[in-house]
């Protein structure tokens, strides 16, 4: 089985702020795992489904298109 992601985790991987995932939680968006002490998980299958989501309705990139890669960087 896959780790569980924290809560940043999965702002980063989506791209949004922390409360975002929190409120999309709590409005059944993004489902949770909830720990016995409360604490917030997620499945990575289900972070990439909604990701997916997120961009299903962009067309798709072509070869000769003009695009620059997006690196993320780490915030310590």
């Amino acid at each position: 089985m896959a780790q569980l992601m924290q809560v940043r985790q999965v702002a980063r991987t989506l791209g949004v702020h922390e409360n975002t995932v929190r409120r999309w939680e709590e409005r059944s968006l993004l489902r949770a795992v909830r720990l016995p002490s409360g604490v917030r998980r997620f499945r990575p299958d289900d972070v990439e489904a909604v990701r997916a989501q997120m961009f299903s309705g962009f067309a798709p990139l072509h070869p000769d298109d003009d695009v620059v890669p997006v690196r993320a960087h780490s915030v310590d």
